[in-house]
């Protein structure tokens, strides 16, 4: 892994950028992106989720590397390309590249406290290497499915086995000018056409990480949304319910869609977040 290290900017530079961005090559690179200070005690791998990219997360990680904490926005293999391409990979490989970012930050520095951040099936991911690392300092997931109702999986899992393909169209916002941004337009022409079997290995990914939840006994933060129309908002219940974890942190948001990263409320979350690790000290 040989991240792309961005430029640290303010939260106004940030909010900025977003508003005045025209095409797509307005934004960084589609890749592994880092950011903040290296001597950080405090290392953030923030994962996005499927179909996603490490662009969509990197206001709130701006917001958390001005705080003083480096933060690794990892790209997880067949994504920021076409659904071609990730057809190619399957959840092992996901996994694989969430590690690669774990190690990467626990050798940049020695001794520094690991968080795991994760957006969707980012989270998704996040919660299953928790478990299985038991030197994770803290996770936060944002919107991120355990489980999906029975009839879908059923489906999924027939229809994931074969090479068929569906129109997919799950962009919701609460902020409807993102519709118009080049890069879910670039998401929405270049996955449009997913295949049964991409959707399948997030099934995988998320009947892992429900198997694994007694496991996890770092603190844990769990935001939800009332208007996702993707991820049930039952799965943060399932998730705070099923950790072994004493502290437990809980946010429900009103109005945000499922990229609640880039939404309304995104500074909800980004000052959620900061407080969370403040109250469980762990300080840049």
């Amino acid at each position: 892994m040989n991240p792309i290290e961005q430029e640290l900017v303010s939260l106004d530079e940030a909010k900025r950028r977003i508003k005045t961005i025209r095409t797509l090559e307005d934004y960084p690179p589609l890749g592994d992106t880092i950011l903040g200070e290296k001597k950080s005690n405090v290392g953030i791998v923030f994962q996005h989720g499927f179909i996603g990219t490490n662009i969509e997360n990197l206001y709130i990680a701006n917001f958390l590397a001005n705080a003083g904490y480096r933060i690794l926005l990892p790209l997880l293999p067949g994504h920021g390309q076409n659904s071609d391409e990730l057809r190619k990979y399957s959840w092992r490989d996901w996994l694989d590249k969430h590690g690669q970012a774990i190690s990467y930050l626990q050798n940049e520095k020695s001794g520094r406290k690991i968080v795991l951040i994760g957006h969707s099936m980012g989270g998704t991911v996040s919660l299953i290497n928790s478990a299985r690392m038991q030197d994770i300092a803290a996770v936060v997931t944002l919107g991120s499915p355990v489980r999906f109702p029975l009839s879908l999986r059923i489906f999924i899992n027939l229809l994931g086995r074969t090479g068929l393909r569906f129109n997919y169209h799950d962009f919701h916002f609460a902020d409807l000018s993102l519709l118009e941004n080049p890069l879910v337009k670039y998401i929405q022409n270049n996955y449009g056409r997913m295949y049964f079997k991409s959707t399948r290995d997030v099934l995988k990914i998320c009947q892992l990480a429900y198997n694994s939840l007694l496991g996890i006994r770092c603190p844990i933060l769990v935001v939800a949304s009332k208007n996702d129309k993707t991820v049930p908002i039952y799965n943060a219940s399932l998730i705070l319910n099923g950790v072994s974890s004493t502290k437990k942190e809980y946010l429900e948001l009103e109005q945000t869609g499922h990229v609640m990263v880039a939404d309304l409320e995104k500074d909800t979350i980004a000052q959620a977040i900061l407080a969370f690790l403040e109250k469980v000290s762990l300080l840049p």
